[in-house]
């Protein structure tokens, strides 16, 4: 009696254990993993400078958006960002990369002022493609470029008159100049930022809108000397449309492994000169875009 019933018992363990793995071997597969959206930039007859921000060229290519979230990761923190999204399409024809970066805003924030501050968007990338940096300005193994575009300094270089107190206060009187009295030499420490090398405050104006900087962790932002990138910006009334041009192959300084047929990475970050963001106050992608570059 006893055998049998632990016969039966057996026999139903048994049983369970095939039914358990038919139910598996039947169990619907897991969905694959969603494809990460990648920047294509195909390769076109003509890229670089001469495409403007509403090129035809550009309005072919296959658009990612690319959500932003406010940046609360160092201080000063930005509780709440105005732009949520940009979108961002690119072209190539073997020497310049061409990026159109798209973003609502309903204000143009481009002239100097006490409170004021710029509209500007930035992309950021490995300097050696194929590496993955830490996204938060890179690290000291993989460094990082980041190229801002300002509205402000496109509106300095349109007009060809460097930011002034005048543009933003047409109506003020000024005494004197400390350079009218010493000389520029003498005077040029009285012009602060300028003085000391800021090359926001330079007043080159046969450069670019679009700054180029490297970075190796956070403190580390450095300006790239030269005029590396080139840009351009216009606003609708709504929404600004902005295109980076940057230098492929072997030509570049600053990225020198990009050229056809590579791939990289892209983060982004925009500000809204009428909720005064600047600096870290902005609105950033916290995770790496793809982007691939046709042959």
């Amino acid at each position: 009696m006893y055998r049998t019933l632990s016969m039966l018992v057996l026999l139903a363990l048994l049983a369970g254990c095939g039914s358990g793995n038919q139910g598996a071997d039947n169990a619907p597969a897991p969905d694959p993993e969603p494809e990460v959206p990648t920047v294509r930039a195909q390769r076109v007859a003509q890229a670089g400078p001469a495409l403007m921000p509403d090129s035809g060229a550009l309005d072919a290519a296959p658009a990612v958006v690319v959500k932003l979230l406010p940046q609360m990761v160092v201080a000063p923190m930005n509780k709440t960002a105005s732009v949520s999204e940009v979108s961002a399409r690119g072209v190539h024809d073997g020497k310049w990369l061409t990026l159109r970066l798209e973003w609502n805003d309903s204000t143009r924030n481009d002239a100097p002022g006490i409170d004021q501050f710029d509209d500007m968007v930035a992309l950021q990338f490995p300097r050696r493609p194929g590496t993955t940096p830490n996204i938060m300005m890179g690290d000291a193994t993989n460094p990082v470029v980041v190229l801002q575009w300002r509205a402000g300094r496109q509106a300095a270089i349109d007009r060809g008159e460097r930011p002034e107190s005048r543009h933003a206060y047409p109506n003020m009187s000024k005494d004197i100049d400390i350079a009218d009295l010493v000389g520029r030499e003498h005077g040029s420490p009285y012009t602060g930022a300028a003085h000391a090398g800021n090359p926001v405050s330079l007043p080159d104006l046969d450069r670019s809108p679009v700054l180029a900087h490297v970075a190796a962790g956070f403190g580390t932002l450095t300006g790239f000397a030269g005029r590396i990138a080139e840009g351009r910006g216009a606003h609708d009334g709504a929404r600004w449309r902005v295109v980076i041009h940057i230098p492929l192959g072997g030509e570049s300084e600053l990225v020198p492994g990009l050229a056809p047929g590579a791939r990289s990475l892209l983060a982004f970050a925009v500000w809204d000169g009428a909720v005064q963001e600047r600096g870290s106050r902005k609105a950033w992608s916290p995770a790496w875009t793809p982007i691939e570059l046709g042959n």
